[in-house]
């Protein structure tokens, strides 16, 4: 475990913030601060220390999207659309370890066909069928180093 914290990002700059303990008489210990607690066994040894990390996580995205626009007749006219989303969200960046990372996996397809009719100078008919499909699947971003 103190390997997985060691090996941080960051770990190399972590500092003690706890201020100076004491011994059981009251003398201060110089030396790292851990109140009164002694079970270390070495006055040198912190009880804690704080790091701070900035870790990066790769989130991409792309979207195609088609349309078109047919007059069929004089009186019929169609129009058709069809749009995918697909991109890969980094849900989590852990600091510790990449093995923690998760993400998600979000495709999205939609899709609209639209056809309308005049009958003379009266009346109109349209029809439109529409769809529409989306996933977010969140998971590590890495099962095969999660499982070793």
């Amino acid at each position: 475990m103190f390997n997985l914290w060691q090996g941080a990002a960051g770990a190399s700059s972590a500092r003690n913030v706890l201020p100076q303990g004491t011994d059981d008489s009251g003398a201060v210990i110089s030396g790292p601060g851990c109140g009164t607690f002694m079970g270390l066994g070495n006055a040198t040894t912190p009880c804690a220390l704080q790091f701070q990390s900035t870790a990066g996580n790769f989130t991409h995205e792309y979207l195609v999207t088609a349309r078109l626009d047919q007059n069929i007749g004089e009186s019929d006219r169609l129009f058709a659309h069809f749009r995918t989303d697909h991109g890969l969200q980094a849900t989590y960046t852990d600091p510790i370890s990449p093995l923690f990372n998760a993400q998600s996996d979000q495709p999205q397809y939609e899709g609209q066909l639209q056809e309308n009719h005049t009958f003379g100078t009266s009346m109109v008919n349209q029809f439109i069928a529409s769809g529409s499909w989306y996933s977010a699947i969140f998971s590590t971003a890495n099962l095969t180093l999660r499982r070793s």
